[in-house]
């Protein structure tokens, strides 16, 4: 019956760290790593959301045409 209770303690230890652990990435991600668009491209998220909208960040820079003065 102890040797139960010992497993069991140590399982439910583990699944108690293991929540607060996911709960913690979860709030860390919502409040600063979502607004670093190095982050984004790392899981594959900017690539998702690009196709819905042009992003000026992404695109370089459009250079002005000359005329040509004879």
């Amino acid at each position: 019956m102890e040797f139960l209770l010992a497993v069991l303690s140590v399982v439910a230890s583990l699944i108690v760290v293991i929540v607060l652990v996911a709960i913690g990435w979860y709030l860390v991600w919502i409040l600063f790593l979502s607004r670093f668009r190095f982050v984004r491209e790392l899981i594959g998220w900017m690539q998702e959301n690009s196709n819905n909208q042009d992003s000026p960040q992404l695109s370089a820079p459009k250079k002005p045409k000359r005329r040509r003065v004879d």
